[in-house]
């Protein structure tokens, strides 16, 4: 009877949004909605100093930045959205979610919020949008981190081998699934989640599988992730775990050709989110290049 209960949905989903209830007040992060255009878009806002917005990955959301804005809140003023479709945002079609589009529609949130320049950092997608901004909208953007960014060299070998035998394990159907993308995603340090809210974060993602699943052909198309424009000038920090299993490596050097004032970080004993796995490193790598590009 007891483990009926402890195995109840509501015991994941109050242990989840527990956790998520003392990092946000960590981060001193307060919660809003901001209206662009027709999409509503919710986000933490935390802090106060030089601006830094925060760009999640595919299917994940603002949460994700939660340690380290507490990291970085004492100078920059933190905005982690839910990106158009994901989180707590709603669904769109597959074509907004594109870089070239999605950098446009970035810099209408930086008009909605009265930011005239901000510094970025985005992980995975998150990334490939913020060099697609620093690419075609530079004077908006101060300088760029790019972590374990998604771009035009595609996924991960391992990925493409598992598509190839019928197996997306971007898109899990399953708890076991989706394990064992949290596997991929970490190198060492998976969040440290109960097990009944590790249940409910995979509940959450796989009930928007079929929305997913279309952005995701969406962006893997020929002409989605398009070379970049070298001419840049907006200073970029290419920073990947070396346990990277999920965007193939050599998009670290497809971005360093496109940006001519690059610099490339490797964080040893990590996977694909260093915001996660390690926060403090990452916040200090982001920190010590916001204040290198003031300007």
């Amino acid at each position: 009877m007891i483990q009926a209960l402890l195995n109840h949905p509501l015991v994941g989903r109050s242990q989840y949004e527990g956790v998520l209830k003392v990092l946000r007040a960590a981060a001193g992060a307060t919660q809003h909605l901001l209206q662009v255009g027709d999409l509503t878009l919710p986000y933490l806002r935390a802090g106060r100093g030089r601006p830094l917005l925060l760009l999640h990955g595919f299917a994940d959301s603002k949460e994700t930045w939660l340690t380290l804005m507490a990291l970085l809140a004492r100078d920059h003023l933190c905005i982690a959205l839910d990106l158009p479709g994901f989180g707590g945002a709603a669904a769109v079609e597959p074509g907004r979610l594109l870089p070239t589009a999605m950098a446009q529609t970035l810099v209408e949130v930086l008009d909605a919020l009265g930011i005239d320049r901000a510094h970025l950092a985005g992980n995975s997608l998150g990334g490939a949008y913020a060099a697609a901004m620093a690419a075609h909208s530079p004077q908006r953007v101060r300088s760029a981190t790019l972590l374990g960014a998604a771009g035009p060299r595609g996924l991960h070998p391992h990925l493409e081998q598992a598509r190839l035998a019928g197996r997306d394990l971007l898109l899990p159907a399953n708890l076991a699934e989706f394990d064992e993308l949290m596997h991929l995603s970490f190198a060492r340090h998976r969040p440290p989640l109960p097990r009944q809210a590790t249940r409910h974060l995979a509940s959450v993602w796989m009930a928007r599988r079929h929305e997913h699943a279309d952005y995701f052909r969406a962006l893997e198309g020929l002409d989605a992730m398009p070379e970049l424009p070298s001419s840049s000038p907006v200073p970029v920090l290419i920073a990947y775990g070396r346990d990277e299993k999920i965007v193939h490596l050599d998009n670290a050097l497809a971005y360093s050709q496109a940006f001519a004032s690059h610099q490339r970080l490797w964080f040893d004993g990590c996977g694909h989110a260093p915001q996660v796995e390690q926060p403090l490193p990452t916040a200090r790598a982001i920190r010590s290049w916001t204040l290198r590009h003031p300007d």
